[in-house]
């Protein structure tokens, strides 16, 4: 698929006695083979009961498109693209939305999503730019001005991404929102799918909750920069360092909480903090 437009299509899931048969991707359905889709415009699609808002990737490329303004269904994850395989590369993901559960731009399950632009996506339960599940990788991307929020009972967790497996290299995150929880920036964790991230900006990002720039349970933060995050009314303004989350040879300055100045940088609730350098909010 070359320099093609898919808009406003719509799908649904469908159930053949006890069987639910949960149906993907509302303007396009990629899963064998090497499907490539390049230079497109997907936006105004809506899989009204199922996951994949414009796209449903299993297996070959997309790359250098426009993915904008589409939504998941009810219970549907990845309101722009659902990733089980392949890579998005060199994309433009603004503006999607999954209203009451995961990853409002993306939601990925393995694959890659490299040297992209993840804007201004909303989620009501977890990542409202990026969420991973098991594994995934993000490298060389822009995470901006997402919101996760609490449109479900279980919501607001990772205003820019949640990660539960996988890894985030050489990315910038900023001004992402989580309300009324934790992890602003980045929500990292759990025990059963460590999560890595490396490399990377993590600025201006706020939390209602705990973790303005990250909350790090069970996973690891290495070789980062965080600075000028906040959290709202709790603690660690940069990092939220909970039970085993590690946290080496990173900067946080500037950053601030609403609880006590000392855990402006960093609350360490468990785990490492080692080789890092911190900064008081002035």
């Amino acid at each position: 698929v070359t320099n093609c437009t898919v808009s406003d299509n719509s799908m649904w899931s469908w159930s053949q006695g006890y069987n639910i048969n949960w149906g993907y991707g509302g303007g396009l359905f990629l899963n064998s083979g090497n499907p490539t889709v390049i230079a497109s415009r997907v936006t105004g699609n809506f899989p009204r009961n199922a996951s994949g808002g414009g796209i449903y990737m299993g297996a070959g490329m997309v790359v250098g498109n426009s993915i904008c303004s589409n939504m998941s269904g009810v219970g549907g994850s990845g309101g722009g693209v659902i990733i089980y395989g392949g890579m998005v590369s060199n994309c433009y993901i603004a503006g999607n939305v999954s209203s009451n559960w995961d990853g409002g731009g993306v939601y990925m399950n393995y694959g890659t999503l490299a040297q992209s632009t993840i804007f201004s996506n909303t989620v009501g339960r977890y990542g409202g730019g990026i969420r991973t599940w098991q594994g995934g990788t993000v490298v060389d991307c822009r995470i901006i001005a997402n919101v996760s929020t609490n449109l479900t009972t279980a919501g607001g967790y990772g205003g820019g991404l949640f990660l539960q497996g996988g890894l985030v290299d050489r990315c910038y995150i900023a001004t992402n929102f989580a309300y009324p929880t934790h992890g602003g920036g980045v929500y990292l964790g759990d025990n059963t799918y460590p999560s890595r991230i490396r490399n990377s900006i993590v600025v201006r990002n706020i939390a209602a909750g705990v973790g303005g720039g990250i909350y790090n349970y069970y996973s690891t933060i290495e070789n980062c920069t965080l600075t000028e995050n906040q959290s709202v009314e709790a603690t660690g303004g940069g990092v939220f360092n909970d039970a085993n989350g590690n946290l080496y040879n990173s900067i946080l300055w500037n950053n601030r909480c609403g609880a006590r100045a000392e855990y402006n940088d960093v609350y360490w609730y468990g785990g490492w903090v080692s080789n890092s350098c911190f900064l008081p909010y002035l």
